[in-house]
């Protein structure tokens, strides 16, 4: 067999078990809910995403993650937390795969820790035994993944240096940025890294579109890990710091900076809900995009330009057009999701502090969770990584299930409330 037939196998595959993921998941909410118009509607807000169902024509993790999610959600809207600790060990197996193939996903691992009490409130050798349960199997998980790992590696090699990196020296450039104490060599490097990037940041102090510049910060972060030290190593007579030492400058900037940190992790929370943004800008304002005297700058620019058009031969495209449609539905979600969000986990936390969590509806905590699992990760990817669609796709499943589900509990509510009325005027 060929290389490119082998290719071919393992697409198939893949493409394979994450349908059978999406078939569980669609039987789960249609048994567990048995409600056709959630089912339907989840079916084609998963199976419509087209950025979200790129992922499974080459070979990436991004698709067995997609999959693991799938079955990770079926199982908890099936009550497999609180089923006895074979269901609860499944839960564990599924989440520490998640983990060992997708450490952004590691928020998963923790959440639905803290999830396993909320299932079995009142239960307390029960709790134990499914936290005992889940967790000896995520451990089983991720000591299989490393012991495979280091039978044909030496060391497991690590990005915490590049990203460190980028995120100190995203921060130079806001205009408020102090400086740390650091060695003279690392100083000066750290000034020539402000140095530059000098000219984003009077771009972005210029542009009043928060929405593009949410978006280039994210691409010049990702150009500051991997293309801004070459750029000044090729055009300073500077010696270069080792990947430790340059971790270090990263970690010391942020840690003068945290005001600053914040700010720039909240922007890429917001930036994970930005889907086709530019196009979107291009189209709609003709907003254009920045050009630097530095090509290597450029280079870190979304698309292609010719000098300050506004369209480009892409922006015609049907798939630019389509940002009318999925720039404004990916924020709406977003929105609407953060909103239930709060609701849903005021009404659990006050309910907890009355002691009457046991009263809480399982489709309650099942939104409360789902909401919980998919903002906590974003959270996550928001303060130690970029804003990427790639991180916000794993987790669109959750997102829309939580709000359909709301959805049909408040048209619920209301068909209830106004059952109550008419019987109390008709028995008057």
């Amino acid at each position: 067999m060929s290389a490119f037939d082998s290719e071919y196998a393992i697409v198939a595959l893949q493409l394979v078990v994450y349908l059978i993921s999406f078939a569980c998941l669609m039987w789960s909410v249609q048994n567990v809910f048995a409600s056709y118009a959630v089912t339907l509607l989840l079916g084609l807000g998963i199976g419509l995403n087209i950025y979200m169902q790129a992922y499974h024509t080459v070979i990436l993790t991004e698709s067995l993650a997609f999959s693991l999610c799938n079955l990770l959600i079926a199982m908890l809207i099936k009550g497999w937390l609180a089923r006895g600790i074979l269901r609860a060990s499944g839960v564990g197996l599924v989440a520490g795969l998640m983990l060992a193939l997708r450490p952004a996903l590691a928020s998963y691992v923790v959440i639905l820790l803290v999830a396993v009490p909320l299932f079995n409130a009142g239960a307390l050798s029960k709790t134990i035994r499914n936290l005992v349960a889940y967790l000896m199997s995520v451990m089983v998980v991720l000591s299989l993944e490393s012991a495979i790992y280091f039978s044909h590696h030496s060391e497991r090699q690590s990005l915490t240096s590049l990203t460190l990196l980028g995120k100190g020296a995203i921060l130079t450039t806001y205009a408020d940025f102090d400086y740390p104490n650091l060695t003279a060599h690392q100083q000066s490097w750290l000034k020539e890294i402000d140095r530059g990037l000098n000219p984003v940041q009077l771009w972005l102090e210029s542009d009043d579109s928060f929405i593009l510049k949410t978006n280039l910060r994210s691409n010049f972060e990702v150009f500051a890990q991997y293309q801004l030290v070459d750029m000044i190593a090729a055009e300073q007579n500077i010696s270069p710091l080792s990947d430790e030492e340059f971790g270090r400058l990263g970690m010391a900037a942020v840690w003068a900076n945290p005001p600053l940190y914040f700010k720039s992790s909240l922007q890429h929370l917001y930036g994970l809900w930005l889907v086709q943004e530019v196009s979107f800008l291009r189209l709609a304002y003709g907003q254009k995009l920045p050009l630097f005297e530095n090509s290597q700058l450029n280079s870190a620019l979304p698309g292609q330009q010719d000098g300050h058009a506004i369209f480009s031969a892409e922006a015609k495209s049907g798939i630019a057009l389509l940002s009318y449609l999925v720039f404004p539905a990916f924020l709406s979600l977003g929105l609407v999701s953060l909103g239930l969000a709060a609701g849903f986990w005021g009404f659990v936390a006050l309910r907890m502090l009355a002691g009457q969590l046991s009263s809480v509806s399982n489709e309650v905590l099942i939104i409360a969770l789902l909401l919980l699992l998919g903002w906590g990760n974003l959270v996550l990817v928001a303060f130690t990584n970029i804003a990427t669609p790639r991180y916000l796709m794993p987790n669109m499943p959750l997102f829309i299930l939580a709000c359909l589900l709301s959805l049909k509990l408040g048209l619920s509510a209301i068909t209830e409330n106004k059952g109550r009325i008419k019987f109390k005027a008709d028995k008057n």
